[in-house]
């Protein structure tokens, strides 16, 4: 099945295809071979005690241009503290000036200069395989996706920062998507696993791994909600949050977020 996705995990430009996208809101298009460009992606890294050295590299995936901090090299070197703040290893490999401004990555040039994240981001497309397809989930309209995010993230056991991100981030993408209605489920852990491999070295006590899966629906689409797992957090903690909107609609040639 084609499926057309945009995203931005606060966020990458790129053109491809022959549609464009608009630079005030940095998004990827899917290619017309059919790929799934991925938003957002936070990884948050949270040491259990003393600030630990922390190895995180992306297995079988294509990186876009854009991640913070530096240009993706076979991974990041970061240390991380109790707090989630993180350090970066190789700060010669980002150039703080060349860092985006738009939107998503408001914070990326101050973090860098200051080297103190807040989280690793990454975004991408051509994956080796499609995200998992699930029958359940929530039909919920636009103008009341930030409310149900919100719950979302408290019903997931999101951290304050955590949570501001993912609803302020996931609202504006959605407010400006062209449909009234969207069909929403959740992947977590071993099925975001089995679709984005990722190493963390050392390995987490908790291991964290949410990805929001939106897809524009007629209005009044029957769903079947269903529970969450709450993120766990014991001893050295990971938590990442992404998504991805998955349109069948791939003849409609428009420009998003234009502004």
């Amino acid at each position: 099945m084609q499926i057309k996705a945009i995203t931005a995990i606060s966020a990458c430009l790129i053109t491809l295809g022959g549609l464009q996208i608009a630079e005030s809101m940095g998004d990827i298009k899917l290619p017309d071979g059919g790929d799934t460009p991925i938003k957002k992606p936070a990884i948050y890294l949270y040491s259990d005690n003393l600030p630990k050295m922390v190895n995180v590299r992306l297995d079988y995936f294509v990186l876009t241009k854009n991640t913070v901090p530096q240009k993706y090299l076979n991974g990041w070197k970061v240390i991380a503290h109790k707090d989630g703040h993180l350090t970066d290893l190789q700060p010669d490999k980002t150039n703080c000036n060349s860092l985006p401004t738009t939107f998503g990555f408001e914070y990326a040039q101050t973090a860098c200069q200051a080297n103190n994240y807040p989280y690793i981001y990454w975004d991408g497309d051509k994956f080796i395989k499609e995200p998992p397809k699930k029958l359940v989930g929530w039909s919920i309209k636009k103008e009341n996706i930030k409310p149900f995010l919100s719950q979302k993230a408290d019903e997931l056991g999101m951290n304050a920062n955590e949570k501001s991100e993912f609803v302020r981030y996931w609202s504006e993408i959605i407010s400006n998507y062209p449909a009234t209605d969207f069909r929403i489920y959740f992947l977590q852990n071993e099925e975001v696993d089995d679709w984005i491999k990722l190493s963390v070295s050392p390995k987490p006590d908790s291991r964290n791994r949410i990805e929001v899966v939106f897809t524009p629906v007629q209005p009044n689409t029957k769903s079947t909600p269903y529970a969450l797992k709450k993120i766990k957090r014991q001893g050295f903690t990971m938590v990442e949050w992404g998504g991805i909107i998955i349109d069948k609609d791939l003849n409609k040639k428009q420009s998003f977020f234009d502004r």
